[in-house]
């Protein structure tokens, strides 16, 4: 498992769910790893088989935003609506505005889950068939939105759309409101990476002090995964700001400072368990 990992950029959720058992010594079931993303301590992706039509999503200061005024449907008054595409506001606060260019996003490419749109509900609705109970049908009207990491910690928005059926004039498309029927739920590597060195910080600082031997075995632990992934932990501080980058990734905050301090205990840690 662990050498097929370090070929891949995602898991499927089976997959994950095996690899989280091993590293916390308990049972981790595919219904476990749709929680934990559904609490926002696992970034979930997803790809599509076929390929999914969709428009960006771009930032926009709350300030630059111009609205027009246009009839109601009752033709009763009027109502105001952003020029320029559909505003939605980010998981960061952010505003985004929907950009009017369609494309494809490209197949077996994973993306990330926002879980602010009608993504969340599919997600919703096949963890309960997991863990044996039911959840009425929705479609979010507001759309389904995923994102990507592109430079750095930037990540790109998008909306996913259809194309209307019949139109007549030019083609149109429309938010549609769940995930596409080919679409499976992925987990990329770096988001198992960040869950794993959250959880072993975590505990590694709660209640009383740990012993020396308990702190070599998290440290030891911490080597292991370290080069599983890669990841050169005698380089403590270059190392630091990749795991950093890691944490950011899933919006846990984990100063770089602390983590290099603990990358530098590594070597003695190993010293103190070698056999």
């Amino acid at each position: 498992m662990s050498k097929l990992i370090q070929l891949k950029r995602w898991l499927t959720v089976s997959e994950a769910a095996k690899h989280l058992s091993t590293i916390f010594g308990e049972d981790v079931t595919d219904a476990d790893v749709l929680r934990l993303a559904l609490d926002h301590r696992l970034t979930l992706s997803v790809v599509f088989i076929d390929g999914v039509r969709a428009s960006v999503c771009k930032p926009i200061a709350d300030g630059d935003i111009k609205y027009e005024e246009v009839m109601n449907l009752s033709q009763t008054g009027t109502i105001k609506l952003p020029i320029g595409g559909q505003i939605r506001y980010g998981p960061d606060g952010g505003a985004l505005q929907v950009q009017s260019d369609i494309f494809w996003l490209e197949n077996d490419e994973p993306y990330e889950l926002t879980m602010m749109g009608g993504e969340r509900g599919d997600v919703e609705r096949k963890y309960w068939q997991l863990a044996g109970g039911t959840r009425e049908e929705t479609t979010s009207l507001d759309g389904v939105f995923l994102s990507q990491k592109t430079f750095g910690p930037a990540k790109t928005y998008f909306q996913l759309k259809a194309e209307l059926p019949y139109e007549t004039g030019g083609r149109r498309y429309y938010p549609i409101g769940c995930l596409p029927e080919d679409a499976f739920f992925v987990v990329a590597v770096a988001s198992l990476l960040a869950l794993e060195s959250q959880v072993l910080a975590k505990n590694s600082t709660e209640g009383k002090e740990i012993s020396s031997k308990e702190r070599n075995t998290l440290l030891t632990i911490i080597a292991v995964l370290c080069n599983e992934y890669k990841l050169d932990y005698t380089k403590p501080s270059k190392t630091a700001g990749l795991i950093q980058g890691m944490a950011d990734f899933m919006n846990v905050s984990i100063g770089e400072t602390t983590i290099e301090n603990h990358l530098k205990k590594i070597p003695q840690a190993l010293e103190s368990r070698t056999r």
